[in-house]
């Protein structure tokens, strides 16, 4: 019977499918540890990125986390093998500045609430549009790699009941503070020189390039190509903006635009000599600052060769250089980010590769603010401004207690079910097969979530579980109409006692999946990973274990009769 059993094609399906679910849970090579980050001065940094896996370092095999801390404290030449590539990094000083972690031992991929990381809900703070809310899904996608965080998720979320949208972002490891900083500016960058104009009798005169503008004074008003000007508002002049700043008795300044984020072309992540800057460097006890170049398009520099065309220079008595009269400004999200002296020479020149400079307290802040600074300059701004719903850190510990919990339970589970199978059939061998089944449904779910890299959090979880009950209770209608139904009726036949099962079957799928699929559509992360679960586990038991199962008792329970 077994021979026949095994040869129907439906068991034949199951079999191939059960086997290649196993296939993909089975463990794989954990062996070296995973790159999670890569600090800005780390001496491996732009050798090694995220996501790589290390396995050798110094003729030693890297096969825990431990044996790569264990060269903490290294100082020389350090030789290592990540992703079958061999490097060399000179190291100067201890602490190699690189967070790992050990690799997965399976192809399952869990979410943030059984691993531990952070996540953001992020609002626009105006309506918009599809393609808007993909743009600020870019902007975030670029910020957050730059800065170097492994395995970021990004999710649009349409609330349809509120209308609002919503972008959901996922990363493991990583703070709240950290993901605060990063996604909370709009990324405004603007550069800014300031211009004075001086009044004699309320008359005075502004140049911009090859132009002059006249300058009149009434009162706490400047009249500029017969536009009247207080305080705070803006103009055009020679297409640059200029804002004004203050109007006094004898002077007004004019603070001018010649840089914004558009004009930002590219940032220096690493320092290459001779083409562009990037480092950290101690100017005292306490004290560390950092800069790094950024490139400027060829309008943006042409801006800044009219502003100061025709400044006046002065000489730095303290250390002897000359100087244009004004500084270099700049902002982001209109907050003062430097103050950069410009060199005589340049007035009337064009400046494509300003300089950017900042501290800290410690060689990390500085590092760490040079990178957020870095990843915000090479995102560009966001089309819209944002709020912060919530940002949560969820730790790892929580997820492997509910691991736990929930493999308890799923024991649990299996012994009762099977002991109230053995009370109402009192067969072992129906009790079993139906328990096999069920354990049978759970690996290929499993399996094509591994195939599929369909992420499992907690709501999966609880979906699998509650599976092992709804899958036992389509098997219970299956074998009761095998055996008591249509007992009247003598010449009914078990494939037609198992076609009015299946339709009761197909009823019941139909409902669930009906009931989920609302959930799938609504958008809300949780609810749709326990929506997206269920109904691909009541798919996987109507097309594959619930036919094989149907097949497999036609022919136990016929034997028997």
């Amino acid at each position: 019977m077994i021979k026949k059993i095994i040869s129907e094609w439906r068991i034949c399906l199951l079999l191939i499918i059960l086997a290649a679910s196993i296939f993909y849970l089975l463990p794989t090579q954990t062996q070296g540890a995973l790159v999670v980050r890569v600090s800005q001065d780390s001496p491996l940094f732009g050798k090694v990125s995220p996501g790589e896996v290390i396995t050798w370092v110094n003729e030693k095999d890297i096969k825990t986390v431990s044996d790569f801390e264990s060269f903490e404290n290294f100082t020389g030449s350090l030789r290592f093998i990540h992703n079958g590539k061999l490097e060399i990094a000179s190291i100067s000083k201890p602490g190699l500045g690189v967070d790992v972690t050990q690799q997965s031992p399976t192809r399952l991929n869990f979410g943030l609430d059984v691993i531990g990381g952070t996540r953001a809900l992020i609002e626009p703070t105006e309506n918009v549009s599809d393609a808007t809310i993909q743009q600020i899904i870019s902007t975030f996608e670029t910020r957050i790699n730059t800065y170097g965080l492994k395995e970021a998720k990004f999710q649009a979320i349409n609330d349809v009941i509120s209308g609002k949208k919503y972008v959901q972002i996922e990363f493991a490891g990583g703070t709240k503070e950290e993901m605060k900083e990063l996604i909370e500016k709009q990324g405004k960058f603007e550069g800014k020189i300031p211009k004075v104009v001086k009044f004699t009798n309320n008359k005075g005169t502004i140049s911009v390039g090859n132009k002059t503008y006249d300058v009149l004074l009434a009162g706490n008003v400047i009249e500029i190509n017969n536009k009247q000007l207080k305080a705070n508002d803006s103009i055009e002049l020679s297409g640059i903006k200029a804002e004004v700043l203050n109007v006094t008795n004898d002077s007004s300044i004019l603070m001018f635009t010649v840089f914004t984020g558009n004009d930002i072309k590219s940032v220096c992540l690493v320092e290459q000599p001779n083409i562009c800057t990037s480092r950290v460097y101690q100017t005292g006890k306490n004290q560390w600052e950092f800069m790094f170049s950024v490139t400027i398009s060829d309008e943006g520099a042409q801006r800044f060769a009219d502003v100061t065309k025709g400044m006046q220079v002065f000489i730095d008595p303290n250390s002897g250089h000359s100087y244009l009269e004004s500084k270099l400004y700049l902002f982001l999200d209109e907050k003062p980010l430097s103050d950069l002296s410009i060199a005589g020479d340049l007035a009337g020149r064009s400046i494509n590769n300003p300089v950017i400079t900042g501290g800290g307290a410690t060689r990390s802040e500085a590092s760490e603010e040079m990178l957020r600074l870095k990843s915000i300059l090479q995102s560009g701004a966001l089309p819209v401004s944002i709020n912060i719903v919530k940002i949560d850190q969820i730790s790892p510990s929580l997820g492997a207690e509910f691991i736990n919990s929930a493999q308890m339970a799923a024991l649990v589970a299996v012994v009762a079910v099977f002991m109230f199978l053995l009370v109402r059939y009192r067969n072992i061998k129906i009790s079993s097969l139906m328990v096999l089944w069920t354990i049978f449904e759970v690996i290929i779910i499993l399996g094509i979530a591994a195939m599929i890299k369909w992420t499992l959090d907690l709501p999966s979880i609880v979906a699998i579980i509650t599976i092992i009950g709804t899958g036992i209770d389509v098997q219970i209608m299956i074998v009761d109409e095998i055996l008591y139904g249509k007992r009247k009726a003598e010449a009914v036949t078990i494939k037609q006692k198992i076609k009015d099962a299946f339709f009761m079957v197909f009823g019941s799928a139909s409902t669930v999946i009906a009931a989920m699929l609302p959930m799938i559509f609504v958008g809300i992360g949780i609810m749709r990973g326990f929506a997206i679960t269920t109904c691909i586990g009541v798919l996987v038991g109507l097309f594959i274990t619930r036919p094989a199962f149907a097949s497999v008792m036609e022919r136990v329970l016929g034997k028997e009769k």
